[in-house]
Formats: structure tokens, C-alpha cells, sequence
């Protein structure tokens, strides 16, 4: 009886430890693959007021295309980058947050100017996810630079400046 109650005092202080490791501080980095311009097609659509646009699109195929840091201001035009987030085994994901900082833009529809837009979402844990800006509206299309950031805990992981440019 009393070896099981030791077993059993065992298991549940090693249970305990790998919580602990699970649920305390974790150590999470970022990657960045591959930056520049992106093909997208077949855009799903979700209303997201925080956004310039006032909706979030989300493409249901993207294909990288080109490496580069020179944007067109042309309308369709994809940029950002593919990354990699990579945290602890015992988290499957990484809770991260998206800045998009850009010349202010003013949507002529809502009258509200942007300088910056962002989203939070979880990250999947050493997966290729991508963050990237479409040009869909005129009013869009500001040259200057463009930076897309990617944070963690108010942790800068990743940063990639874009220079937009008029065609």
C-alpha cells in the first residue's frame, strides 16, 4: 500500500513539473524564410473594423513569387514575408501579434485615417505562416515605406521594411 501511494505521490510531482514547464515562461523566436511579392487568389472575406479596409481577406491559395524589398503601388499587388515562430515543445502555438505600419491612408468610405493596422492570432509552432498586405482599393496605394512587424508578448520577434513605390 504504501509503495502505491509513493507511485502515485511520484506521478503527480512529475505531472506537476511538466506543467510548470509547460505553463511558465516560454521561450519563443521567429524566422523570417522569404520576402517580397506574393500571388493570391480566391479571397475569403470577414468584417474586421480594425482594419483600413474595414474586412480581412484571407486568400485560399498563395504562391510566393518574387524576392525583393521594392513594392509597385499597383492595385492586386501582394507583399510581406513567409515566417517561422518556434516556441516551447509543450506549446503547440505561439499567441502573436501583426503591425502593419504604413504611410496614412485615408478609406473615403468611413472617412478614418490609418497609419498602422493589426490582428492577433495563434501561430502554429514550426509552421511557414505568412504576413502579408494587398493593395484591393486605390486609396490604398501609398508610397513609402511599409513595415510589417510580428510580436510576442509585446516581445519584437520579426521585422521586414518594404518600399512602396508609384509605378
Amino acid at each position: 500500500m504504501r509503495r502505491a501511494a509513493r507511485r502515485t505521490a511520484v506521478a503527480i510531482a512529475a505531472s506537476m513539473a511538466l506543467y510548470a514547464c509547460a505553463s511558465g515562461p516560454a521561450s519563443v523566436s521567429g524566422e523570417i524564410r522569404r520576402a517580397g511579392l506574393f500571388a493570391v487568389a480566391g479571397k475569403i472575406i470577414r468584417d474586421e473594423p480594425r482594419l483600413p479596409q474595414g474586412k480581412i481577406f484571407r486568400p485560399t491559395r498563395i504562391q510566393f513569387v518574387d524576392e525583393t524589398r521594392e513594392v509597385p503601388a499597383i492595385l492586386g499587388t501582394t507583399f510581406g514575408f513567409e515566417y517561422v515562430v518556434s516556441s516551447s515543445p509543450w506549446r503547440p502555438f505561439a499567441r502573436v501579434r501583426v503591425v502593419i505600419a504604413n504611410p496614412p491612408i485615408t478609406n473615403p468610405t468611413t472617412g478614418v485615417t490609418f497609419s498602422h493596422s493589426e490582428f492577433t492570432f495563434s501561430a502554429p509552432n514550426n509552421r511557414v505562416i505568412r504576413a502579408v498586405y494587398s493593395f484591393d482599393e486605390a486609396w490604398e496605394l501609398a508610397p513609402g515605406t511599409w513595415t510589417i512587424s510580428v510580436f510576442h508578448e509585446g516581445n519584437l520577434l520579426l521585422s521586414e521594411q518594404f518600399n512602396v513605390i508609384s509605378p
